[in-house]
């Protein structure tokens, strides 16, 4: 995962770019079916999803001094052990 990330930050071109984007997706594809997540890979995305979604205040981002986006005060982290488990 880190060589394909790294193969993306040093990428110039679009084709490049995609390149690399598309060999993270493999290798994370690999993970989930390794780790055998695979069926509950939709609620795990959704779970997190809300979660960066309740970062919002009043449904735009806050940011930091640096670019950064905050948490916002109704912000909950990912709860993921009732899909897990």
């Amino acid at each position: 995962m880190k060589e394909e990330i790294e193969e993306f930050k040093e990428a110039d071109t679009i084709t490049d770019q995609v390149d690399a984007i598309i060999d993270i997706l493999y290798v994370t594809y690999g993970a989930i079916l390794h780790m055998g997540i695979q069926d509950k890979l939709d609620k795990l995305f959704q779970e997190v999803h809300d979660s960066n979604m309740s970062k919002l205040e009043g449904g735009l981002p806050v940011f930091n001094e640096y670019g950064k986006v905050m948490k916002g005060k109704d912000y909950f982290p990912p709860y993921f052990d009732d899909i897990l488990f």
